[in-house]
Parts: C-alpha cells; structure tokens; sequence
C-alpha cells in the first residue's frame, strides 16, 4: 500500500514546514504506482462514490484499464472500450494503491475505487473528476489548453527557447510564465522558485528582457530541474548535496529544496540568505545575490 562540502556552514534545525502541493513530478509517480498496481488487470471490483459519476458503475464492469497518464498536473486514466477517467487531485485529493483488504483511508472521502481480484487503485477526496468519450477528451478545456509536459521524454532544450520566442509570453513575467500550463505544463510554486533559481534569474524579468544565453540556459535547467524531482522522490538538488545534509541530521523537507520553503536560511551558493515574497499571488522564494533584479 502507498499513497501516492559547503554543507558544514548551514544550520540543520529541522523547522516546520508546508507540504507542498503536488506538482507534474508528484503526479507522474503516482501515475507510474497506479499503473503498476492495474494496468491489464480485468476489473471486477468498481466503486463509484462521486454523484457525478456513479451512473458508469455498469459500463465499467469488466473492462480493462490500458494506459494511466499524467498530463500537467492531471491524471488521465484510459479504459479498453473507449471511456477515459480524467481527474485531477487540486489541493485535497490523493490517490492509493491497496489491496480489496485494506482498509479505506481514515478522515478521507472515497471517491472512486477500480479493482481486480488482486489489486485496487483509490481516489480520495477530489472533486474535479469526470468520464470522458474520445470527442469530450479532445475538446477538454483543461487538458486542450496544455503546453508541452515538462517531463516528457522528447522534450529538449530548444523547444523551450522556441515557446519564448512566442510573442504570445513575451510580455509575461518569468515568475507568472512558469505558472502558465499553457507554457509548459506540470510546473508549480516548488519548481519555479528551484528553475529560477537554479537559472540565476529574478521571478520579475519578462520574457522579451531575455538575452539568448539567459533563454537556453532556463530551457535546461527547467528539465534538469524537474527530472531531478521526478527521479528523487521530489528532491531537487544534487544527490551528493542532499545525502550529505541527510547526514548531518537535516530532515527530508530541510535537505530537498534549494531555496523553496527556505526563507532567512542561508543559500546553499553564497550564505546571502534566503528571501521570500508574493509573485502573481503565490510564494516566490530566492536568493537576491544569485538572482539579482531586473
């Protein structure tokens, strides 16, 4: 079951900290655990809880789950007769892996279940959850407006330098750009303070302020940035940098982030510490040295 060397100068106090919401590095683990768990599988066991969906119960009976994708932010499950499961967690849902056994999750709504014999995803709590036919999937207004997936495969370096060339972000500032899934999707409020960070560029800068280097530069460190979170279990920095703090006595939330969460600590660059403010309504956190103003 699953629900889904300049080290020695920092302090290691743990403080308490925010979860952060789940972004496209989140979402895609959880969607390799749901595949995992039922891709193939034949369902015999469907539980429909949602009013708005309860009157496929039915329809669903025996079919088999194919493919389980993330899209940004979203998880789009496909069945074998044609219906895809969108969803999408917002700030409260959560999605668990579990035997037809376990127990269902305390202080939690259970919203769906999809089952075999042997295993059963669950979702919990979301409400932004809809079937859709193969026409409703294409014309879907969330899932039509998405930029490429930060994680996907194919994605490089100058496809990112292109979308900025697009005179459509070119009045965007940067720190509103990586929030706009229509850019590049699956990016949120953790991965945007790491990406500018680790591009050494300040949230305010517009896009059309950007010389060629600054361009290809945030192209790279954006995917570097979020297959780092991906692959380490949403830990962004360095592997080496990370282990060493974990040594130290830093916990998981202290050792993970290289500036988000971090405000008044030291940066982990040049000791300048830390700051935070509200860009486009959401924390920002940055280093003023490493990322100086426009």
């Amino acid at each position: 079951m699953s629900y889904l060397g300049f080290e020695s100068r920092i302090t290691l106090k743990s403080k308490p900290r925010d979860h952060p919401v789940p972004e496209g590095p989140e979402i895609q683990r959880a969607a390799d655990a749901l595949s995992k768990t039922i891709v193939g599988q034949q369902l015999t066991r469907i539980i429909l809880r949602y009013p708005p969906i309860r009157r496929y119960q039915t329809q669903l009976q025996n079919q088999t789950i194919n493919l389980i994708e993330a899209r940004g932010k979203a998880m789009v499950t496909h069945f074998d007769q044609g219906l895809t499961l969108y969803s999408h967690n917002q700030l409260y849902g959560l999605w668990q892996t579990a035997t037809p056994s376990t127990p269902l999750l305390k202080n939690r709504q259970l919203r769906l279940e999809l089952g075999s014999d042997a295993a059963s995803i669950r979702l919990y709590s979301a409400t932004d959850i809809e079937f859709l036919t193969p026409s409703q999937l294409k014309q879907h207004p969330y899932l039509g407006k998405l930029g490429p997936d930060i994680l996907d495969p194919s994605l490089v370096s100058q496809d990112i330098v292109d979308r900025l060339a697009n005179p459509r972000f070119a009045k965007h500032n940067l720190g509103a750009l990586l929030l706009n899934q229509g850019f590049l999707a699956g990016i949120g409020n953790y991965l945007r303070s790491e990406i500018l960070f680790a591009a050494g560029l300040d949230a305010n800068i517009r896009v059309e302020a950007l010389t060629p280097k600054s361009r290809w530069r945030l192209g790279q460190v954006a995917i570097k940035i979020a297959n780092q979170s991906y692959r380490h279990d949403g830990v962004t920095r360095p592997q080496s940098h990370y282990r060493a703090l974990r040594q130290q006595g830093a916990d998981y939330e202290t050792a993970r982030f290289w500036v988000f969460d971090r405000a008044g600590e030291p940066c982990y660059r040049c000791d300048h510490a830390i700051a935070m403010r509200s860009q486009n309504q959401r924390r920002f956190y940055f280093c003023s040295e490493c990322q100086p103003s426009p």
